[in-house]
């Protein structure tokens, strides 16, 4: 007879630890990447974190602003190996098929009049500098390879809509409660004399 096995107890099951998105970095395709990154740095006060194959003629950019927000351009090629992008992205790119449909918000701390200022007299402005009812006060230009870029600061927080007030029942009408018809009581009927 074989003998028995003994079986270790499972170890208990935890939760897989779910992962944190903590940033993101925008990638849009331009057609001249070193053009767009040089407007980047020069309106937005941008530099220049990572520029792939080399710096004088890249193929990627990634730039960071001082705040640390990081913007990601390329030509659609492979900056690794410095291959050229596909037939079909170069196309798309000239034609301005993604600037159509994507457009990018940056968000800043302060000096939001200075900065429109700065950079409405060298880029396309595609909406002036305005509050916004949501509590935003932001431009919109428009960059080398026509992708609209959104500026904007805090500037309240929108107060809360007021609570819907309820509506009040109607009031019902009272209605008289007729009184029930008082009952007949029978007449008592004298008993009969017995005759003598």
């Amino acid at each position: 007879m074989p003998a028995k096995q003994s079986r270790k107890a499972a170890p208990p099951k935890r939760k897989p630890t779910r992962t944190r998105i903590t940033f993101t970095d925008p990638y849009i395709r331009v057609k001249d990447v070193k053009r767009s990154a040089d407007w980047y740095k020069r309106l937005l006060g941008f530099e220049t974190g990572m520029a792939m194959p080399n710096k004088s003629k890249p193929t990627f950019v990634r730039l960071i602003a001082p705040g640390g927000a990081a913007i990601m351009i390329g030509d659609g090629g492979d900056a690794m190996s410095g291959k050229k992008a596909p037939a079909n992205v170069r196309k798309a790119i000239s034609a301005r098929k993604a600037q159509r449909v994507v457009s990018l918000y940056l968000r800043v701390d302060s000096g939001i009049n200075a900065l429109y200022e700065s950079t409405r007299k060298r880029a396309k402005v595609v909406q002036p500098l305005t509050t916004q009812p949501y509590g935003m006060r932001e431009f919109a230009i428009r960059d080398p390879d026509g992708y609209e870029v959104a500026i904007g600061m805090e500037v309240a927080v929108p107060a809360a809509p007021p609570a819907p007030k309820k509506k009040a029942a109607p009031k019902k009408k009272a209605v008289a409660k007729k009184k029930a018809p008082a009952k007949k009581k029978a007449a008592k009927k004298a008993p009969a004399r017995k005759k003598a």
